[in-house]
């Protein structure tokens, strides 16, 4: 499968792209400080040896740290631990990442050191430069050994000469990818007092490599050919079919994504999805729905809420007092001061359609979240329902996909020609998985702490609309 590097490398797709990987199997960073000896961000403080600020290329390769890292790199035997971890990292999670069955591989990774009052990197510059001579289509990738932050990070150019730069702020084992072939990159002097180590590495795509390329390595004299700079590398999981039945074309779409995180079958996104929403937000089960009106909805039907009264706020939007009616519920309006979210009380159900934050959920209520362009979570349109009881998310899979039954795995359905169906009354509100899929690349980019949309101050008063 080709990749498309002008799509892919594009800020907001896998241009400063942090990856979703389970770190403790890949933890590099202990498996590096263990070699070491002591911690890395305290590097500068474990040797007598004075750098100047590196301004030649190739200088700032050369230091001790440097001769300790690959003097146990350039004997592979004696650091299995690392290289089997690293080529376990490309195949079972960069390749998948990108979407590739195989690729070119960088075979050592550059390591960096950023010691205080210095630059890990000389110039400001771009891989495929004059200076450098990467081959285009080379995708970077950085991973952290220590904590980067503030000065002793690296900062990129958001597109190719656009002159905007983004800090590359991670926490040690995280994983991002960025276009480095063409975004120029550079350090500032590291003002913070602790050494930054981390080591990149490149990809190249098959279909970008010209085995004839000519250029060499500044640092080490390689050429930019398989067996030199590069080793080829398979994708460690079985890929998932290009589909050719037209009832199956949509698969494709999210095939990357099956690729990605190693799933055979489009319904576990939706799994993955919950997942991850889940814990973000603090709460055991997540069941994702096309609105979070239908989340509200099925929440007071869990409670059995018909014939009761339910309070709300006046000021709040409108498909809210609507999805009470629907679940057959009376409605009383009072005036309520609310910002991130509100109660509909009497029920332990909070409608926190504005707000998305990080361990936002409170043990053992049902929390409803709104998916929205104009919302942090900015898929087209969509909810979910986090809860902390099983039963309930059990029943609230079922119910809101036309009452199919998961498998043993509870991860996907049963398919539908094999299904005993016994739940009446059901609903077609589950979320599909390609909106689950983009829900999973906005994941990876937002932060613990977002914007509110609105507020009771914003909304209209819905008690003096003579409606309800």
């Amino acid at each position: 499968m080709d990749f498309d590097f002008a799509t892919e490398m594009v800020y907001g797709r896998k241009h400063l792209q942090k990856v979703d990987f389970d770190q403790s199997r890949y933890n590099l960073a202990d498996i590096v400080e263990k070699h070491f000896g002591y911690e890395l961000n305290n590097a500068h403080m474990m040797t007598k040896e004075v750098y100047p600020v590196f301004k030649e290329l190739g200088n700032d390769s050369h230091t001790v740290f440097h001769k300790k890292f690959y003097e146990k790199l350039d004997h592979e035997e004696g650091w299995s631990g690392f290289t089997k971890t690293y080529h376990a990292l490309l195949s079972e999670v960069v390749l998948p990442y990108l979407g590739l069955e195989e690729a070119l591989v960088q075979k050592y990774p550059s390591f960096r050191v950023h010691l205080p009052g210095n630059v890990a990197i000389v110039i400001n510059h771009f891989d495929a430069d004059e200076n450098h001579g990467h081959p285009v289509g080379e995708i970077n990738f950085i991973y952290a050994l220590t904590d980067m932050f503030g000065t002793n990070t690296v900062k990129v150019d958001k597109m190719p000469r656009l002159g905007e730069y983004v800090s590359l702020d991670l926490k040690q084992g995280e994983l991002i990818s960025f276009n480095g072939n063409l975004c120029s990159h550079y350090n500032m002097i590291n003002e913070e007092g602790k050494t930054r180590m981390s080591f990149d590495f490149r990809v190249l795509p098959l279909n970008y490599y010209k085995a004839d390329y000519d250029r060499i390595t500044v640092t080490t004299g390689k050429k930019y050919n398989e067996g030199g700079y590069y080793i080829k590398m398979k994708n460690a999981y079985k890929l998932p079919k290009l589909f050719t039945d037209k009832w199956d074309l949509p698969k494709n779409r999210i095939r990357s994504h099956l690729i990605k995180y190693g799933l055979d079958d489009p319904f576990e996104l939706v799994d993955l999805f919950e997942k991850k929403v889940a814990k973000f937000c603090g709460s055991k089960y997540g069941v994702s729905l096309d609105c979070a009106t239908n989340g509200i909805f099925l929440a007071l039907k869990w409670y059995n809420a018909e014939g009761s009264t339910v309070i709300l706020p006046s000021h709040t939007w409108i498909s809210v007092p609507n999805a009470v009616l629907r679940a057959g519920a009376k409605i009383k309006f009072e005036n309520i001061n609310w910002y991130t979210n509100y109660q509909l009380k009497p029920y332990p159900i909070y409608d926190s359609a504005v707000c998305f934050n990080k361990d936002m959920h409170k043990k053992d209520t049902v929390t409803v979240v709104s998916f929205h362009i104009r919302k942090p979570l900015a898929i087209s349109k969509g909810g979910m329902i986090l809860t902390d009881n099983y039963e309930m998310w059990k029943w609230l899979k079922t119910i809101s996909n036309n009452g199919r039954s998961l498998d043993t795995s509870e991860k996907k359905f049963v398919m539908y020609k094999d299904d005993s169906i016994k739940m009446k009354d059901t609903y077609n509100m589950y979320m599909e998985p390609e909106k689950c899929a983009i829900g999973l690349d906005m994941l990876n980019t937002l932060s613990d702490v977002n914007p509110v949309q609105d507020s009771s101050g914003k909304c209209r008063d819905l008690s003096k609309m003579g409606l309800f």
